[in-house]
């Protein structure tokens, strides 16, 4: 996977993608990674390592900077000159994490893009394999899906702290079951999908920073079939502290307004 160190600038090389990748016969298509940052000095690069740890290698990893006031653009352009796949992308001001998630898909030049936020890690390093995988295998069929993965949930030090596999997973049309289940979490942020679908749909809602991925997710089930790999991807990172009372009732009513924006649009619960 990896071609050696250059003893004068410490960088690694990267072998072309298809090379590294041509023991997966079976997948096709090439994929982007997009981590949006903010002021994740401390995680970014242990972040990017789980990507580059991946057995079936991403065509290139961008990171977007969303005006970070840490040291994150630092470590952003050292990861560049370690890595020939690392692309940073700098915003000039902080636009919030759906317009850097916009700006990163815009930027990519794969067919297919998945997500990862800075403060997390691939947890299985079959994660791109497992959903690239799973999109060939429809693709022979003449469908275009939308794949995922289960999450597990670690501590800022990566000690386990468990996963969602008590719940059960959604497939195919899972756009009305995802209304009625009442759960953000059963489909995560980190989805692998076919770029031009996700262009198509209009991308992240840029006014929206809280429960974002959850409305895509909606947005693109109207159209797009979702499958799960039944594997671990994302590892995601729980902060100490947790949430106060007043941003939990937060939380509540931006997902319950998303929840009555769908069902008011599509009378769903209509009788």
């Amino acid at each position: 996977m990896i071609k050696g160190k250059n003893l004068k600038d410490h960088s690694i090389t990267i072998l072309d993608n298809k090379c590294v990748n041509n023991n997966l016969t079976d997948i096709t298509g090439d994929v982007s990674v997009i981590i949006p940052c903010y002021n994740y000095e401390h995680f970014l690069e242990e972040c990017v390592e789980s990507v580059i740890s991946q057995t079936y290698l991403p065509k290139e990893i961008i990171i977007v900077d969303d005006c970070s006031t840490d040291s994150s653009s630092e470590v952003i352009r050292k990861l560049e000159k370690k890595y020939n796949i690392v692309k940073g992308v700098f915003q000039n001001d902080n636009g919030g994490v759906s317009r850097a998630r916009n700006t990163g898909v815009i930027e990519s030049t794969s067919e297919y893009v998945t997500f990862i936020d800075a403060d997390d890690v691939m947890g299985n390093e079959k994660k791109i394999e497992n959903e690239m995988r799973l999109i060939s295998n429809y693709k022979r069929e003449g469908k275009n899906i939308c794949a995922y993965s289960r999450i597990k949930y670690i501590d800022i030090k990566e000690n386990e702290l468990g996963d969602n596999f008590e719940k059960n997973t959604v497939n195919g049309k899972i756009h009305n079951t995802m209304l009625t289940l009442f759960d953000t979490s059963i489909v995560p942020r980190d989805i692998c999908i076919k770029k031009e679908l996700l262009c198509k749909a209009g991308g992240y809602r840029e006014d929206m920073s809280l429960y974002e991925d959850y409305e895509l997710i909606l947005r693109l089930s109207k159209d797009i079939e979702f499958y799960s790999t039944n594997e671990i991807g994302t590892s995601y990172r729980i902060k100490e502290g947790g949430l106060s009372d007043d941003n939990i009732k937060k939380l509540d009513r931006v997902f319950m307004n998303i929840f009555n924006e769908y069902v008011k649009s599509e009378a769903l619960f209509e009788r």
